[in-house]
């Protein structure tokens, strides 16, 4: 498994608490910038796992997988625009 595939599978984990405990603010979001400081929050929540675990992986790739998995599942027709 690659860094960033490991990344998008964090990235979308963290997409889907997100909805779970913040619906509201979630579903609300309409640009990516709305999503800044809650992607901040499950990131560096997520950052301490995937230091210990995937140590081996860059983690500029594995953050750039992250952010894609987190806002492909918040916008999944963002590839359209």
């Amino acid at each position: 498994m690659k860094a960033h595939d490991v990344g998008v599978k964090f990235g979308i984990q963290a997409a889907q608490s997100a909805f779970q405990y913040y619906t509201e603010k979630m579903n609300a979001a309409e640009t990516e910038e709305d999503l800044i400081e809650m992607m901040g929050l499950f990131w560096s929540h997520d950052e301490l796992l995937i230091r210990g675990m995937f140590s081996e992986y860059p983690l500029s790739n594995v953050r750039d997988g992250w952010t894609q998995g987190f806002l492909d599942t918040v916008y999944p027709l963002r590839h359209l625009a």
